[in-house]
């Protein structure tokens, strides 16, 4: 049974009865500070638009677990790639835009080493590489530890200086679109949202930024309930909305993952509360798709329009064998959108 609703104060509520059982690893954070959230408007930085409806806002990779196109292997992407349509991708040197106002505040050469000004090459063959895979990069301060990052680009604007303020306005240019980096495999741009802090920790998906015209919730395509053992095991195949693909903006439209099991009256069995949490980086970890017991499983992404399709799967082992209950899966996205589905033991 799967069915949709839109959660306000009973998500809020069930996500702190899901971490209270947790133990302190699963919920460790790496971000010094509590993210500010989307407080000053944001434009798409390849389009300029302010809607996500531009060709040039289509998403080749979207935010959280993904199979790198690059290797093959599994990881947790930071930021979300936009590359352009299919069959009209961006090129090496297209603009690439501010997407708010800020400071610049670091900037990279094609290895990832620090730069005070744009477009030179440290000097140092053995110098740090701080964003590794990254290529030349431009990082923007927008105030109270919020910052936005732009990645691969083939060149840095003129002027952009970190040896001393310099200040630009959303729209202004801020580089072209390259594919420097280990991580690059076709010209696009890597665009990430850093809020709380400077450090990879405190990356959260930028589709809760930038704007948008539509939100819809992810779907819950199947649920399967076997017992392992002594325990249950839990699978979950969520994909993204029928209508999803059909805007350019096509992403998951996932970041939370919670699973409550019931007994027969109804009744949440405590040691069965799980979840997974994409921004807040709760049982998921960069390069290894298996968590406290969790398993998750990204499909790999196709760039064309007729097999446009974001679907991964969440395997959940060591559960209470409950066979006259239910096990109950809700998928919300970042607004708190939300399909919810139940199986029950065969």
């Amino acid at each position: 049974m799967v069915k949709r609703k839109a959660y306000v104060c009973f998500v809020a509520l069930l996500a702190l009865a899901l971490c209270a059982g947790m133990s302190s690893s699963a919920l460790a954070q790496g971000c010094p500070n509590p993210p500010i959230g989307p407080v000053v408007p944001f434009i798409w930085p390849l389009s300029r638009s302010a809607d996500g409806l531009d060709i040039l806002d289509r998403i080749n990779s979207p935010f959280g677990p993904r199979i790198r196109a690059s290797t093959s292997s599994y990881e947790v992407h930071e930021g979300i790639d936009l590359a352009g349509p299919y069959g009209g991708e961006v090129q090496i040197g297209d603009p690439a835009y501010a997407a708010v106002d800020g400071r610049v505040s670091f900037l990279t050469d094609d290895r990832g080493c620090s730069i005070r000004r744009a477009n030179e090459t440290n000097p140092d063959p053995n110098c740090t590489r701080f964003y590794m895979g990254g290529g030349r990069i431009v990082r923007l301060d927008h105030g109270s530890n919020l910052y936005t990052l732009y990645l691969h680009l083939s060149r840095q604007a003129d002027g952009l200086r970190t040896d001393q303020p310099v200040d630009v306005q959303a729209g202004e240019l801020i580089g072209a679109v390259g594919m420097t980096g280990t991580h690059a495999s076709i010209p696009h741009l890597h665009f990430e949202v850093r809020d709380g802090g400077t450090s990879r920790d405190c990356a959260r998906n930028a589709l809760g930024y930038l704007p948008r015209t539509v939100n819809l919730a992810p779907v819950i395509e199947a649920i399967s309930v076997a017992p392992i053992g002594d325990a249950a095991q839990v699978a979950v195949a969520i994909r993204h909305d029928p209508d999803a693909c059909s805007r350019p903006d096509c992403d998951l439209d996932l970041n939370q993952i919670l699973l409550r099991v019931l007994d027969a009256d109804g009744t949440e069995i405590p040691d069965g509360a799980r979840r997974v949490d994409f921004d807040n980086r709760i049982n998921i970890e960069y390069e290894n798709p298996v968590v406290n017991g969790i398993t998750i499983a990204p499909e790999r992404f196709s760039r064309r329009p007729d097999e446009s399709l974001y679907r991964l799967t969440v395997t959940i082992d060591g559960l209470p064998l409950v066979p006259s209950g239910s096990y109950e899966i809700t998928a919300l996205d970042l607004f708190g959108l939300s399909a919810v589905g139940q199986a029950a033991l065969p």
